[in-house]
């Protein structure tokens, strides 16, 4: 998937979360960054090689 798109999905699945249910999805939410920033790091890694 294209790394901008991928960027505007997960914002717009982030934003849901929120809007929809903002204590119980915070967790899930937090969750969901932090796999998003490793798979982003793991990105730039791959890409610098």
């Amino acid at each position: 998937m294209d790394h901008y798109f991928f960027n505007q999905f997960l914002f717009v699945k982030i934003n849901k979360e929120l809007i929809n249910n903002e204590h119980n999805s915070l967790s899930r939410v937090w969750g969901i960054f932090r796999v998003w920033s490793r798979s982003i790091s793991s990105w730039g890694r791959s890409s610098l090689e």
